[in-house]
């Protein structure tokens, strides 16, 4: 696994708050299931709903070279997670 980022819905309003979701993208080589089970955890833990996509580092590339709201995710405010 390459990247994990954490970013912020496009938009913009107040509504975030303790109870809001998680928005985690997944950027590498990683088996969905075990991704999936290990994420259900972390939700469990945090005790907010973790909403995750996961894509192939070219597949990734493409999407912010073609896609507008891919593109604004790339430049826009994240947090990345190691």
């Amino acid at each position: 696994m390459q990247t994990h980022t954490i970013f912020q819905p496009l938009r913009r309003d107040d509504t975030d708050n303790a109870m809001s979701d998680i928005d985690l993208i997944v950027i590498g080589s990683a088996p969905f299931i075990e991704l999936s089970a290990a994420l259900q955890s972390v939700e469990v833990k945090l005790m907010r709903p973790l909403n995750f996509s996961l894509y192939e580092p070219a597949e990734w590339r493409g999407l912010v070279a073609t896609d507008t709201v891919v593109a604004q995710i790339e430049k826009g405010a994240r947090l990345t997670v190691i």
